[in-house]
């Protein structure tokens, strides 16, 4: 079996129709059976306008929560930024540390907290960098400026001449295709 699914819309519109066929169709009956038991059909169109009445102040109540919603949120919008301000204004008045803590909290603010870290993590964090130094090869300015430049001296290689370049002012003839004259 398979059920569907309606909406409060469809079954509000349904129920009006229910209603409105009874009244048309069953104006001078009092009683019905249904399920094998005598219901009274005032009572059971009494139960269908609590049904309707119902659904109706639901979605009424629905739609003035999205009005009180978006009512809340621009009063939101237009005095955040002023709570910011007025917050550092308290801050500037008073202070932000631990001695005036008592003053800022008659506003419902607290202190900035300053971090504490161990000297262990401090340690630990100090070894981290020079490891990551060392496997990157990573210098800072001073030991940068240390590192100078050495040209190695040429060593001829075996079986070949070392060359030098002319002393004379002259430069050798470009070779190229020659011409007859």
């Amino acid at each position: 079996m398979t059920t569907t699914f309606v909406t409060k819309a469809a079954r509000q519109n349904r129920l009006r129709l229910i209603l409105s066929g009874i009244q048309k169709n069953f104006s001078g009956v009092t009683t019905i059976t249904l399920g094998g038991t005598a219901v009274a059909l005032a009572d059971f169109t009494k139960k269908i306008q609590a049904d309707i009445d119902a659904s109706d102040t639901s979605v009424n109540a629905k739609a003035q929560l999205a009005e009180d919603v978006q009512a809340e949120q621009a009063s939101h919008a237009d005095l955040d930024p002023e709570l910011r301000l007025f917050k550092f204004f308290v801050i500037a008045q008073f202070g932000d540390t631990t001695d005036a803590s008592t003053k800022l909290a008659d506003f419902g603010f607290a202190p900035r907290k300053t971090a504490t870290t161990s000297l262990a993590v401090k340690t630990l964090a100090a070894e981290k960098t020079a490891a990551t130094r060392a496997a990157r090869n990573t210098m800072g300015p001073k030991q940068k400026a240390k590192v100078k430049g050495t040209i190695a001296p040429a060593t001829p290689v075996e079986g070949t001449q070392p060359t030098t370049a002319p002393t004379g002012g002259t430069t050798p003839p470009k070779p190229g295709p020659t011409t007859p004259a």
